[in-house]
């Protein structure tokens, strides 16, 4: 997707636009990092991911021949110093989402550089950034400016959350372009049609009136999260564009309670609740849901 690379003053080479190869793109957007990049049929590669995680990622990593291995999250933060410690020889990949996806949880720059440090230069760091624009931590990391130091690391970024483009399934990744042009030979053939590929670089051009919205939303997030908390909800911190209830055991009492409502939010059976920010109306009807509703003991 010509202009990408130029709009973000990256080296040539070093993006690649559109649907990521299948072997480190589950969700096929450049948002969402999967599977283990290994060769196909390669059963002894292992790829180490979070425990909290959509459920696809372990049966892609098996379809592309790698062996998942997950990671329980900390207070439902990655721990980095258990998936430090998980690495083997046999891990070829390591996933991290920063911002957490489901959790929307962040480990900030020094904790990741920290990772980054002790994992060995032959095994690929993918550093998924999809919720990138949504940061507001004084401490927020920026893979795209990580990598140029950082020979194994892989970033990925989508247009589908800030952009509003999730429909048409478009995002990019950045890595030195040694790994770019690897994983550009097994890249999906015309991967990203003509229209989502004009939408993709119309919201490039027109970035500051959308992270105008963006703005918004994150200040929903917090008045959001604020109430929610004032009624005895857990809700951890959030640097995306949704909130995670730890509701446990009643994850999906609570989300068929609310469904019921009018309200449509992802259940984790026995971890929690991933609810997206909608506008301030339907951010008032998750708060009067929840005024209604006992909070799970803890």
């Amino acid at each position: 997707m010509a202009g990408t690379g130029s709009a973000r003053g990256l080296e040539k080479g070093a993006v690649l636009a559109g649907r990521l190869p299948a072997a480190v793109a589950g969700d096929q957007d450049g948002g969402g990092c999967t599977a283990g990049v290994v060769p196909a049929g390669v059963g002894a590669a292992v790829g180490l991911f979070e425990s909290v995680r959509h459920r696809l990622d372990p049966i892609v990593a098996r379809m592309a021949g790698a062996v998942p291995a997950e990671v329980p999250l900390a207070e439902g933060v990655h721990d980095l110093d258990a998936m430090a410690a998980a690495i083997t020889p046999r891990t070829r990949a390591v996933f991290l989402c920063e911002p957490n996806n489901p959790t929307g949880t962040a480990v900030g720059t020094a904790g990741l550089e920290r990772f980054l440090d002790r994992v060995p230069g032959d095994v690929l760091v993918v550093l998924d950034e999809a919720y990138f624009e949504f940061s507001r931590s004084p401490g927020a990391p920026d893979g795209v400016a990580l990598h140029h130091e950082r020979p194994n690391l892989l970033v990925l970024r989508t247009f589908s959350k800030a952009y509003g483009l999730a429909g048409l399934r478009v995002g990019y990744g950045v890595a030195q372009p040694v790994i770019a042009e690897a994983l550009r030979k097994c890249a999906v053939p015309c991967g990203v049609g003509r229209i989502a590929e004009e939408a993709a670089l119309a919201a490039l051009s027109v970035e500051a009136e959308l992270f105008e919205r963006v703005e918004r939303i994150v200040a929903e997030r917090e008045r959001t999260r604020e109430a929610l908390l004032g009624l005895g909800w857990e809700v951890l911190p959030s640097e995306t564009n949704f909130l995670w209830l730890a509701t446990g055991e009643a994850s999906e009492m609570v989300a068929a309670r609310w469904e019921r409502r009018g309200l449509l939010v992802r259940a984790f059976p026995g971890s929690g609740l991933r609810v997206t920010l909608g506008s301030p109306d339907a951010n008032d009807l998750l708060i009067t849901a929840a005024k209604e509703t006992a909070p799970p003991a803890r």
